[in-house]
């Protein structure tokens, strides 16, 4: 079953005395644009992560949302006391090699020489953990959205369908047609002179020829059949349905260029309609 590329997904996780509250978010996007956003991440850690993402999702914008609150206050504040004291080296090896005495006030805030404990109590097993979990929340949603879509776009390629029913009904309805024209054409033109008729049958069905679209209608037949087929597969098959309504763009494009029959028009016009509708709801299918 297909499945969209829009879902959201969130986690609350309790650890080590704080709160762990990760989200990911996903929207359309021709290729896997991946983010990570919130507490900084160990390489290995944001590695795992990216990792896991890959695995559930082929196609979209995708924002993962890391975040830490600590639930008890106390002792979260220390003296970065490493920090100072190479600081303070550094000043003592100006003033002696240069003469210069500078204050430690010009250079730092007071808050550059603490630090926070906040992100002491996180877990990469949590984190991991809760990663998953938001991803199951995520793919659910992009699953049901993917079952409406489905719905719509089965019912989309019955009406073209039937369209394309319609349209070889009218087109030996259009060749017959157009071959009496030719015949009483060339028959006024002609008057009283004596010609071939064989030759004159043969010339009409090449002229008709050029005219005829059921080969167009066949062929755009036989893509509503293989995107019927993708439809029911259990993979990514965003970018195969967009080509398939594309060259069904193409064929329907050329059954209107061959034809100046009203009726068959009307029905090019109902189809290109209804394939622009399609292509908008496929622009959303991982």
């Amino acid at each position: 079953m297909i499945k969209s590329m829009t879902g959201y997904g969130r986690v609350n996780l309790e650890s080590n005395g704080g709160q762990i509250i990760i989200t990911i978010r996903s929207v359309n996007s021709r290729y896997l644009d991946l983010k990570i956003r919130g507490i900084e991440l160990e390489p290995d850690l944001e590695f795992k992560i990216r990792e896991a993402v890959r695995k559930k999702s082929s196609r979209g914008s995708i924002i993962v949302s890391i975040k830490s609150r600590v639930q008890d206050r106390k002792n979260v504040l220390e003296f970065d006391k490493e920090k100072f004291e190479e600081i303070e080296a550094i000043l003592l090896t100006i003033q002696r090699e240069y003469g210069r005495h500078l204050d430690l006030g010009d250079l730092l805030s007071a808050g550059d020489l603490f630090r926070t404990k906040d992100n002491g109590f996180l877990e990469e097993m949590s984190i991991i953990t809760g990663v998953g979990e938001a991803l199951e929340q995520l793919n659910k949603m992009r699953t049901a959205e993917g079952l409406a879509i489905f719905n719509d776009l089965d019912t989309r390629i019955k009406t073209i369908l039937n369209s394309l029913g319609d349209l070889n009904q009218q087109a030996e309805k259009s060749l017959q047609d157009r071959k009496s024209k030719y015949q009483e054409r060339i028959n006024d033109l002609a008057g009283s002179i004596e010609i071939n008729q064989d030759r004159i049958i043969q010339e009409i069905a090449i002229l008709a020829e050029k005219y005829d679209f059921t080969e167009e209608v066949v062929r755009c037949e036989s893509h509503c059949q293989q995107f019927n087929e993708m439809l029911d597969q259990d993979e990514p098959v965003g970018k195969r349905l967009n080509f398939l309504l594309q060259e069904m763009v193409r064929e329907v494009n050329t059954i209107g260029s061959k034809s100046n029959d009203g009726s068959i028009s009307k029905i090019v016009v109902e189809l290109k309609s209804e394939i622009e509708k399609c292509r908008e709801q496929v622009q959303n299918i991982e």
